[in-house]
């Protein structure tokens, strides 16, 4: 990824990520058509990755790595709190709190 915003001249970080060869933001369509291409060339299946997974992993890795919440909603355009919906708590943090509760007096 890194490299892909490298390549990309005058990127500032109000622009779009994705965007067509002759600098088009690229439309919500045709993202998915070719997550799609490229995720089965991998020999993935393409129905357990779209566009709508990268949204849940994104707000899900941002979270864990404690960006406010209030950051991740304006990232990831939200306006509402939908956003809440889209982060998951794994397991293992689940039983953690779980057992901080057990344990109070």
């Amino acid at each position: 990824m890194s490299r892909y915003i490298y390549s990309k001249k005058a990127f500032l970080m109000t622009d779009p990520l994705f965007t067509s060869s002759s600098h088009a933001v690229v439309t919500r369509h045709w993202f998915s058509t070719h997550l799609a291409s490229l995720i089965s060339k991998a020999d993935l299946s393409p129905q357990f990755y779209t566009p709508h997974s990268l949204r849940i992993g994104a707000a899900t890795s941002a979270a864990k790595a404690n960006i406010n919440q209030h950051l991740i909603k304006s990232l990831g355009r939200w306006s509402s709190s939908a956003i809440e919906s889209y982060i998951r708590t794994s397991f293992s943090n689940i039983a953690a709190a779980n057992q901080i509760i057990v344990s109070m007096p």
